[in-house]
């Protein structure tokens, strides 16, 4: 699930924080085919709470953060990874 490479296989680097956790729950955050951006931006909006993601904004692209918040990135973009004891710090 996660992968090793992150900038090659667990981010699409161009896109922001709030488009690579929404890709992984497309399902979730979709309807007939459109992203509700609405519920995308919760979702990113909980991972940056849940794993402590900097800087907070979910607009942002994900090449502009540092290797620990970019592997912080693709930890939120699985909400299963998101229990209590899955803490991390930069």
């Amino acid at each position: 699930m996660i992968p090793e490479d992150r900038k090659r296989e667990g981010l699409i680097l161009e896109h922001s924080v709030r488009e690579n956790v929404g890709l992984a729950s497309l399902k979730e955050v979709s309807t007939m085919g459109f992203v509700r951006v609405g519920e995308e931006r919760r979702l990113s909006s909980e991972a940056v709470r849940v794993f402590g993601i900097r800087p907070q904004d979910t607009e942002r692209a994900a090449w502009t953060l540092s290797g620990g918040n970019q592997q912080k990135v693709v930890l939120g973009k699985w909400p299963s990874m998101w229990a209590p004891s899955t803490r991390f710090t930069s």
